[in-house]
């Protein structure tokens, strides 16, 4: 995804990074660490697909959590250095640490595709909503619609990666015009890109 992305963007960030993600960044993309970070925070995890929640105490945050940031560069492709920071702690805290996004990425992460999954609904009401805030005007949603659940304004994230002629598809969300613009990835389902432009 870093290599399809890179050509539009000079610095990449990655959250909910694992230590086999920074293992594979390494070996694949070269990624060099130039400063480390760690970061402590009150976790805000999700228990269920529609609300956000403590994951021991729904309703409640949790005393404590801790995680590391990684400063540095790869090389996407030859020759191109990019500079990375990579957020190995929880996404939800990552969110709300990031001021801007320019391309939002999430696919084959439904929460209840069981173990690998992060179990965070990011496509549900309560999450999408605070990323649509941060998306920049025109900026892009990858998805596959993972962990969609029906009813929501945004559920055509879910319903279009699984029909014959996804693009061209539109919906109105949280102040928002998205339209299909292009199948990024086949497959079942899709992956498709959105882009999100201020409602006239």
């Amino acid at each position: 995804m870093a290599k399809l992305l890179s050509d539009e963007f000079d610095h990449i960030e990655a959250s909910d990074v694992s230590p086999y993600s920074v293992q594979v960044l390494r070996e694949e993309l070269g990624f060099a660490a130039t400063r480390e970070r760690t970061h402590q925070f009150a976790p805000e995890l999700a228990s269920d697909r529609t609300d956000v929640h403590s994951v021991r105490n729904p309703g409640t945050l949790e005393p404590v959590g801790s995680g590391l940031i990684l400063d540095g560069t790869c090389s996407v492709r030859p020759g191109v250095p990019k500079s990375v920071t990579l957020r190995a702690f929880d996404s939800v805290e990552a969110l709300r640490m990031v001021d801007r996004i320019a391309v939002f990425v999430f696919r084959r992460d439904g929460p209840t595709e069981g173990e690998g999954s992060s179990g965070i609904p990011f496509l549900g009401n309560t999450l999408f909503q605070r990323i649509v805030a941060k998306l920049e005007a025109g900026g892009l949603v990858v998805t596959d619609g993972a962990g969609m659940i029906g009813g929501a304004d945004q559920s055509e994230l879910w319903n279009a990666p699984r029909t014959d002629q996804p693009v061209g598809r539109q919906f109105t969300a949280f102040g928002r015009e998205f339209r299909c613009e292009r199948v990024l990835a086949t497959g079942s389902p899709q992956t498709l890109v959105w882009r999100a432009d201020p409602t006239r």
